[in-house]
């Protein structure tokens, strides 16, 4: 199934929630809106069969596009069919949150932990949304572009010498 084909069948479901198909891109994707999302990926799983989710992940937008939102990107990989597809959806900064999909693809679960431990995004209906790699006391969500670093955490310095002077020495 090449990218066209889930790219018609996607819009001909979802009609204007699918936004926008962009194969001009270095890597094909389509653009959905995110309360279509779970939808569309349940679809996905069941009806065209993409039975992996290779990856999901946030980029935070901040100083790149003007609206400055979080971007969830989706790569799924259908076995039967030996084809890929890549999904994207806009979150809102002020307030990022969107259904989860781990009870469609349970390896879901980690990627959208990791995805709330350092970006702050909420993924409604998740079993067990908490840290996963930062400790419970940490403060702010560091792959955000806005987060600001402590100078000492947990007793830590995260201030470097420059390696420079320390060879002189």
């Amino acid at each position: 199934m090449n990218f066209e084909t889930i790219a018609e069948n996607l819009k001909e479901k979802f009609g204007e929630q699918a936004l926008s198909v962009n194969p001009a891109a270095k890597e094909n994707y389509i653009v959905i809106q995110p309360q279509s999302l779970k939808q569309a990926m349940s679809y996905l799983r069941n009806d065209l069969k993409f039975d992996f989710l290779m990856s999901l992940t946030a980029v935070d937008l901040k100083g790149l596009e003007e609206s400055g939102n979080f971007r969830m990107v989706y790569h799924l990989y259908s076995y039967e069919n030996r084809s890929a597809a890549v999904l994207k959806t806009e979150l809102p900064r002020d307030n990022p949150e969107i259904e989860t999909v781990s009870d469609i693809w349970a390896t879901a679960n980690w990627h959208e932990r990791e995805v709330f431990d350092l970006f702050g995004i909420r993924f409604n209906g998740h079993p067990d949304l908490r840290r996963i790699m930062l400790p419970d006391e940490w403060e702010g969500h560091p792959l955000r572009k806005d987060f600001v670093e402590k100078e000492g955490t947990f007793g830590i310095s995260t201030v470097r010498e420059n390696l420079i002077d320390t060879l002189k020495k």
